[in-house]
């Protein structure tokens, strides 16, 4: 409280006025927290959705190298527990697209090509086949950066014959 003509401010005054800075700052401090907390999830699903789509593009590239003679039959897929072995690789019986989930990894190779995306969690790859049993694509599941994907693959060719041509 001043009195007539007294100048400056009062101990009051002072306190309210530091209340009011703290509740400021503090209300600017919780929402910078918010913010960060923000970006960093986005760019964690920025990076998981990158790393998903790196996984289908390369499933999908390889997968279409894969050129089965039309009129075969019995196509032999070696498939194990965490990997996939697929012969005709760029139309080469000898040649074999691999791909497997070893560490937390994705592997893929074949002929000149490798790759790999880590941190693949509950991974599954297996050959997709059509009613006769016959390979038609490549199924690869499992977490990547704690989102699930799927990945369907068709193979460059599809077996047409009913029976092995003679």
């Amino acid at each position: 409280m001043k009195l007539g003509g007294e100048t400056g401010s009062t101990a009051l005054e002072a306190l309210v006025a530091l209340a009011l800075l703290t509740i400021a700052c503090t209300a600017i401090a919780v929402g910078a927290r918010g913010g960060i907390s923000s970006l960093r999830r986005a760019q964690t699903n920025a990076i998981a959705s990158s790393s998903a789509l790196r996984l289908d593009d390369a499933v999908r590239e390889e997968a279409a190298k894969i050129r089965f003679p039309y009129w075969r039959k019995g196509i032999d897929i070696d498939e194990f527990e965490s990997s996939v072995s697929v012969p005709w690789y760029g139309g080469d019986e000898e040649k074999r697209l691999i791909l497997s989930i070893r560490d937390e990894t994705f592997a893929l190779s074949g002929g000149e090509c490798s790759r790999t995306i880590a941190g693949m969690r509950n991974g599954f790859i297996a050959a997709v086949k059509n009613g006769s049993g016959e390979p038609i694509g490549l199924e690869v599941r499992g977490t990547l950066g704690g989102r699930d994907i799927r990945v369907f693959a068709p193979f460059g060719s599809i077996l047409l014959a009913k029976e092995a041509a003679r």
